[in-house]
C-alpha cells in the first residue's frame, strides 16, 4: 500500500521547525495562536499551517493571540 506524503506535524515536530520548545508549542495550540487537529488524544499541526505562519505575522489583541493568516481554519 503506497501512503501520500505527509500532511500533518506532531506538535513536538512543529516545536523544531518553528524553533520553539516543546512545551511552548502545546501552549500555543491551547490558545489558538497555532492552529491543530485534535484527534483523540493527539494534536496534529497541519504543513499549510506552518508555512502559513513562517510566511506571515502574528498580532496580539487583548489577552488572546491571534494570526490573522488562517481566517476560519
Amino acid at each position: 500500500m503506497h501512503y501520500p506524503k505527509c500532511q500533518t506535524y506532531s506538535v513536538e515536530q512543529a516545536a523544531g521547525v518553528l524553533g520553539i520548545s516543546r512545551t511552548h508549542a502545546y501552549h500555543l495550540t491551547d490558545t489558538g495562536e497555532l492552529p491543530c487537529i485534535q484527534l483523540g488524544q493527539r494534536k496534529r499541526i497541519a504543513i499549510e499551517v506552518i508555512n502559513k505562519l513562517l510566511k506571515g505575522n502574528s498580532r496580539r489583541q487583548g489577552d488572546k493571540y491571534y494570526n490573522d493568516n488562517f481566517g476560519s481554519m
